[in-house]
């Protein structure tokens, strides 16, 4: 296997990574509400903010 192909899929293998959950989590459900409200009239949602704020948590509730 190439250095590329192996690059690919440790990439795609992380990328698809669900990380367990090493503290209780918050409940953001005004955060929740508003990304599922407003995703119906947009076809792509950004979510933006910095480094370890919950986006791939809020995401993924």
């Amino acid at each position: 296997m190439n250095e590329s192909l192996l690059a690919r899929d440790q990439l795609l293998a992380f990328k698809f990574f669900i990380p367990s959950v090493s503290h209780a989590l918050i409940l953001r459900s005004r955060l929740t509400d508003l990304l599922l409200r407003t995703s119906f009239y947009y076809s792509l949602t950004l979510v933006s903010a910095p480094v370890d704020f919950g986006k791939t948590t809020l995401l993924s509730s």
